[in-house]
């Protein structure tokens, strides 16, 4: 046994070496596969040290903490904020502070202060350079405190206590300052800021993008962030000093996290804490997600490359037909044949798997920017063993799994090939032992999925159930052509055999496979994705072969076997493609062979007798390419719609917001834009108006509606220029507001109004979504003393949001009717002219509290979300 086994391995090794170019294009494959999975788990592994490392940092302290709720005077509701709408005052800062003084005495903490109002620090320029960016996330914190946990340090090695020593000094994020080409010493304009601010320093992007700050750390990777000091809000009017919307603790004792979390959940009910040990599990699960992307990928990466092993076994064995043949002829026995090319295959496994897995290291070096686009945050290189190990494994089964078919071909060769030495065409492999081969397969690249899968199918409902009943369809499927094929043999040789003896062994083959069958399947979930993939592969590579045979101009008796398979049920879907695709295609083949020129005739001719090759062959091109080509088609198609939207519904290309909101800025702002004469097409005002309902009649009922029902649902009304820009929705009842009907009440002193009737699944509002034309609402609007009472007539009805309101109001009616009182936000809707925007927003800019928003910039804020989540998968 030992000699036939060193046999083996000499002779597959000296086949290796003569065959070169052949064995080296098979060892390239292996490790293209290999190198996938060693380089995508590997990435896996620097994500999750990534994510499940200093959690202290990432969370910018042992405890985070967060207003949830009324706490007397130690929170406050903040009228707009980038973060939770509520903040902690500096009362409650303090009395918290007293808290761990008392129970756990060293800790410390520190705060970050929200800026309140409509764009205050979403924005910021760079006057000097004439640049500009939009949605920038603020950090104003204690420069001598913050962070609690690390180092911010600039790129010339600067602390944050170093760089903002005054309220007028500002540190810029590395990926902020480069879209705004701005360097240490600039000058730069935050929006809402009475004043300028000086550049005192560049830090890393890494400082506060990933998953730091409850996911605000994503946000600032992606759009960019800045710091000041607490000491700058003196310089944003309205802003109150000492507020915090976020509190970072550093306790004295880190190991006792937990224990103060509990404490702090019990003693302070309006405070929401995040530990590191929620982070933990946070982080835990998105590693998790990630790995379950990391499996999709590899599998689809392993499909191809087994293809492409397939394929190159096939061309080993017909080019080694008379060596078989001798080999047969010395007395090697055609299970020995199988032996010594799997042996081969598994020589070239093991060889492939080496140099994939140093492949492998390469690439998740080479690619892991895109894993740090991917998630905002950059990745320590790290060498593991698990993959490699994996990348072995998977290399090793491969190999063998998918060399496996062709090698039972190789089984088939008859010694008298030795005869024919030109004959080189490869025999059929029995139907029995190839449907085993077949199954066994799918067995095996089950177990190999199930190690790279995990629990990823954990949640399927009736999991369990599916794939027993599948394992076991497989064991019945294979148990009785085994019983049909004894049967058959028992018929034709009866002489010596027991009938008593194979009719008892019959059930036991037939249980005892069923049963083994169930088995494997419940223990192996992923038999379920590696059957419907089985199946998927096998219409399209039994569509290509009828299409491959179609455009050589194949005779029929070349497809009555594979014609018998459209009698299975299983089958039916490929009927109409056949008929669409195949027959219309056999046609033009034909005529090709009778009247096309000779150098055309052999070349189909030539694709025709290699038909099962090039079948698999477009089998693993059209895997590679349909997805990449679904991520593609993907992406556009969102980008796409979404700018169709703001095309349809914003009516402009620019957006104008405002910090204060009063008549006085609404009436500069207006009187700015009229300014600009040709460089803007068109403009509307817009405005939101505090209202409470006093009376609403339902005119298709005749009845008044209770007051107290419909008070949260019109607390706002939106105020309207009608001349132009109107939003562009889809009435379900009656019309839009019209310039020539709506510039003036009714004749009863009715107003105009569109109302957004409720979905569906809004919950409560739901049970108001009656609306209709003709009912009449009166609100009383406008805040102090600036209050009066309006009537209003519904003219249309939609159920389409106006993404270009200022606030979240349900109805909008003309600005005329709500002049008289005092707006809570001002807002402007601009088609300008683009080659005359950046002039537009410097005299803009001019009115106090001011920012102007392209929609453009909104159209590459999806583009570049859908952009960072498509990277990874591309790669």
């Amino acid at each position: 046994m030992l000699e036939r086994l060193l046999f083996f391995i000499t002779h597959s090794i000296n086949d290796l070496r003569v065959n070169r170019q052949r064995s080296l294009f098979s060892l390239l494959c292996i490790a293209a596969g290999v190198a996938t999975i060693v380089s995508l788990q590997t990435l896996a592994i620097m994500i999750n040290d990534t994510l499940t490392g200093s959690l202290q940092e990432s969370n910018r302290g042992d405890l985070r903490l967060n207003p949830e709720g009324g706490w007397g005077g130690n929170t406050t509701e903040l009228e707009e904020s980038i973060g939770t709408g509520q903040a902690f005052t500096a009362r409650g800062v303090a009395a918290l502070q007293a808290w761990f003084d008392e129970h756990y005495p060293g800790t410390v903490l520190t705060y970050r202060q929200p800026l309140e109002g409509l764009g205050v620090g979403w924005s910021i320029s760079a006057p000097d350079r004439d640049t500009d960016k939009m949605f920038i996330l603020s950090f104003i914190i204690e420069a001598d405190k913050y962070p609690v946990y690390g180092d911010v340090k600039s790129l010339d090695g600067d602390s944050l206590d170093e760089m903002l020593r005054g309220p007028n000094d500002i540190v810029l994020g590395q990926n902020l300052a480069e879209d705004l080409e701005a360097q240490v010493g600039d000058r730069v304009r935050v929006a809402g800021a009475s004043q300028d601010f000086t550049v005192r320093g560049i830090v890393s992007t890494d400082a506060e993008a990933g998953f730091r700050n409850s996911g605000t750390g994503f946000l600032a990777g992606l759009f960019g962030f800045y710091y000041l000091d607490t000491s700058a809000t003196t310089l944003f009017e309205g802003i109150q000093p000492g507020l915090a919307d976020e509190i970072y603790v550093r306790l004295a004792d880190p190991s006792e996290v937990d224990e103060v979390q509990r404490n702090l959940d019990r003693q302070f009910w309006a405070v929401g804490v995040s530990s590191t040990s929620d982070l933990r599990d946070q982080n835990s699960l998105i590693s998790d997600r990630v790995d379950d992307l990391v499996v999709v990928m590899g599998l689809v990466s392993l499909l191809i490359g087994g293809i492409g092993i397939i394929n190159t076994m096939l061309v080993i064995v017909s080019r080694r037909t008379t060596e078989v043949a001798v080999l047969k002829t010395l007395g090697l026995q055609p299970r020995e044949i199988t032996v010594l090319f799997l042996v081969e295959a598994i020589i070239m496994g093991f060889v492939g798997s080496l140099g994939g897995i140093v492949g492998g290291w390469g690439l998740a070096f080479l690619t892991k920017g895109f894993a740090e686009t991917f998630l905002g945050q950059s990745l320590a290189f790290t060498i593991a063993l698990r993959p490699a190990l994996a990348g072995i494994a998977a290399g090793l089964v491969i190999t063998t799994v998918f060399g496996f078919l062709p090698t039972l071909a190789a089984s088939q060769i008859r010694p008298a090939v030795v005869l024919r030495p030109s004959e080189t065409m490869i025999p059929k492999t029995g139907r029995l032992s190839a449907f085993v081969a077949m199954v066994c397969l799918i067995a095996l690249m089950s177990l190999l999925a199930q190690q790279l899968m995990g629990d990823l199918l954990k949640d399927v409902p009736s999991i369990n159930e599916i794939v027993t009943g599948i394992g076991a369809a497989f064991g019945l499927l294979m148990a009785l052509p085994i019983i049909l094929g004894d049967f058959l043999s028992m018929r034709a040789r009866r002489r010596g055999r027991s009938w008593l003896l194979h009719l008892l062994r019959w059930p036991l083959i037939l249980v005892g496979l069923t049963a083994a069958g169930g088995f494997f399947g419940y223990y192996t979930p992923a038999l379920l994705i590696l059957t419907v993939t089985t199946l998927l592969v096998g219409y399209m590579y039994l569509l290509f072969w009828w299409i491959i045979w179609a455009a050589g101009g194949g005779k029929l008796h070349e497809v009555r076997a594979t014609a018998l398979l459209m009698l299975f049920p299983a089958f039916w879907p490929l009927i109409p493609l056949i008929i669409v695709l195949v027959l219309p295609l056999w046609i033009i083949g034909r005529l090709i062979q009778r009247f096309a020129f000779i150098d055309l005739k052999i070349a189909m001719r030539g694709m025709l007798s290699t038909k099962s090759r090039g079948a698999s062959t477009l089998l693993a091109l059209v895997i590679g390419i349909f997805t990449l080509s679904v991520i593609t088609m993907l992406v556009d198609s969102i980008t796409k719609a979404f700018e169709q939207l703001l095309e349809d519904v914003t009516g402009g290309n620019v957006l104008v917001f405002t910090a204060s909101a009063s008549n006085e800025t609404l009436d500069a702002l207006r009187v700015k834009l009229e300014e600009q004469g040709d460089s803007i097409r068109s403009f509307s005002m817009l405005a939101t108006y505090e209202t409470q309902i006093t009376s609403y009649w339902d005119v298709s009922e005749n009845r008044a509606v209770r007051n107290n029902q419909l008070s949260g649902f019109f607390s706002s009304v939106d105020g309207r220029d009608i001349t132009s820009n109107l939003p562009d929705v889809k009435m379900e009842q009656g019309r839009n507001l019209d310039p020539t009907l709506d510039g003036q009440p009714d004749a009863e002193g009715y107003w105009p109004a569109v109302i957004q009737r409720p979905s569906a699944d809004e919950g409560f509002w739901s049970n108001f979504s009656d609306f209709g034309v003709g009912d009449r609402i009166k609100l009383r609007a406008g805040t102090g003393s600036s209050r009066g009472e309006v009537w209003f007539v519904v003219v249309g009805v939609t159920q389409e949001v106006d993404i270009t309101a200022a606030s979240n109001s349900r109805i909008f009616a003309p600005l005329e009717a709500l002049r008289p009182y005092q707006p809570n936000d001002v807002l402007a809707i601009a088609d300008v002219e683009e080659s005359e925007i950046r002039k537009v927003r410097r005299s803009l800019s001019e009115v106090p509290g001011t920012f102007v928003l392209e929609t453009r910039f909104i159209n590459d804020l999806v583009n570049r979300l859908v952009e960072q989540f498509t990277s990874f998968p591309t790669l």
